[in-house]
């Protein structure tokens, strides 16, 4: 249990700056910790919806001035990107890289989360029978 605290303990250390630093998303400053972990109703009276428009209008023009040559060599057009593909890499790099963990112990790893998955979704229906039952 230790070692899982750890490792915890390590991997938020690790994303530090990108959880606790504001970000300019067109012209609009953003917590993204505040969006994520925050308890906050999707619509509250209280509080602005969150909506950021992000924009591409850069990207749309350097598109428009590379030559084709260009285009095949630095290909960086975002809608011909394999997004389940990339978000794979992702996760494998970060592992590897950020969190310095063996990619060989993933088999082991992907067992215990079919082992452990249905406790966790028993204890979530639990947790939304508690939350409905105090809320009415």
């Amino acid at each position: 249990m230790l070692h899982l605290y750890s490792k915890m303990g390590k991997a938020i250390d690790q994303l530090d700056y990108f959880t606790q630093n504001d970000w300019k998303v067109s012209g609009l400053h953003c917590r993204f910790v505040i969006c994520l972990f925050h308890n906050i109703p999707l619509v509250s009276p209280s509080l602005p919806l969150f909506c950021p428009q992000w924009s591409h209008a850069n990207h749309d023009k350097l598109l428009s001035i590379m030559s084709e040559e260009d285009k095949q060599e630095f290909d960086f057009d975002i809608r011909s990107l394999d997004w389940d593909q990339y978000i794979h890499d992702f996760c494998m790099g970060t592992k590897q890289y950020l969190f310095k963990e063996d990619l060989a112990n993933l088999p082991v790893a992907r067992r215990q989360i079919k082992r452990w998955a249905p406790l966790g979704l028993m204890v979530l229906v639990k947790f939304c029978h508690f939350c409905y039952f105090l809320s009415s």
